[in-house]
């Protein structure tokens, strides 16, 4: 393996050559360009390649602090050597040494990697997290039309009263640096829902947040609102890579007048106008399949039919074997 300057490399030819991997927005060019700031005075992010030969065959992200180590976006292989993953991992554990080690993301539908890191010689795992990432796969409907009318009645029914509440309704989505202009709605918004479910919240983290992530990575950023009767009614912070959507977080005002979901249609309609095949991912959650009808959020998303992907989140140690 070796350091990969991703400043040097030409941003559409490193994209396509990511999405090919099946790596995630977090190894998008422009995220993975400046991703040294989001981690300034923290950690070191290095970009690591992995070769066959003369051949790039694959890549990943470490951030490292002493002897501790999180593969940022695991490890992406291109689709013809997906076979030699564990092989380049061992590869690439008996280059970096010796350390503790964090695999798997919370937003990448990759399988679950325990099974083939506990079969690499001197790794052990300490932590295994069973997770599943839910989101909806347009490539189950033949169209936008078939999806609208599989959905729940009461999603529509909801939408639709937010039309009749405001005939003025607008959605409207902001990209790049101008999304700052935004973030004191969304963390308003945000603080406003939270007190209402009496959970903790530190608006000012989450907006020094929002703002880093927005300056660090402008080509990344969007927030998207639904304004109606001259107020905001709902607001989301997505990211877009390749045909994957990311809904990262959100909230909407203290009422029942529908605006939230007029405003998650409208997106997922974006989506899907732009990757008729693509994936809208919505969340994940620690609850198994069986476990997840009485819950509010989770029943909205089955309201979608989104779908699940398991995956986990790993904590393992490697040194070399004796």
């Amino acid at each position: 393996m070796t350091r990969v300057d991703v400043g040097r490399e030409d941003p559409a030819q490193w994209d396509a050559y990511a999405l090919r991997c099946g790596a995630s927005m977090r190894s998008a060019h422009p995220h993975l360009k400046r991703l040294g700031l989001k981690h300034l005075g923290r950690a070191a992010p290095h970009v690591y390649e992995l070769r066959l030969g003369a051949e790039r065959i694959g890549h990943f992200t470490l951030i490292s602090k002493g002897s501790s180590h999180s593969f940022y976006d695991g490890l992406n292989l291109l689709p013809e050597h997906a076979g030699r993953w564990r092989e380049a991992m061992a590869a690439a554990l008996a280059q970096i040494g010796p350390g503790v080690f964090e695999y798997g993301w919370q937003w990448s539908p990759e399988p679950g990697r325990e099974d083939d890191i506990a079969a690499i010689a001197g790794a052990s795992l300490i932590a295994t997290r069973q997770i599943l990432i839910q989101g909806v796969d347009f490539s189950n409907w033949p169209t936008w039309e078939a999806f609208y009318k599989d959905i729940s009645e009461n999603i529509r029914r909801n939408a639709k009263k937010a039309e009749k509440l405001h005939p003025d309704l607008a959605v409207s989505v902001v990209q790049g640096l101008p999304a700052l202009r935004r973030v004191r709605d969304l963390v308003a918004m945000r603080q406003a829902m939270y007190r209402r479910k009496d959970l903790p919240f530190n608006p000012l983290r989450i907006l020094a947040g929002y703002v880093l992530s927005i300056v660090s990575c402008p080509a990344q950023a969007m927030i998207a609102v639904a304004q109606g009767g001259g107020r905001i009614l709902a607001i989301q912070n997505n990211v877009e890579f390749g045909d994957v959507h990311y809904y990262l977080d959100g909230a909407a005002a203290n009422d029942t007048d529908g605006g939230a979901w007029a405003l998650q249609l409208a997106m997922l309609k974006r989506a899907y106008d732009r990757s008729p095949k693509g994936r809208f991912l919505l969340g994940y959650t620690d609850l198994p399949v069986a476990d997840q009808s009485a819950e509010g959020l989770l029943r909205s998303r089955r309201s979608l039919r989104a779908s699940d992907w398991p995956t986990s989140l790993v904590r393992f140690q490697w040194a070399p074997s004796a």
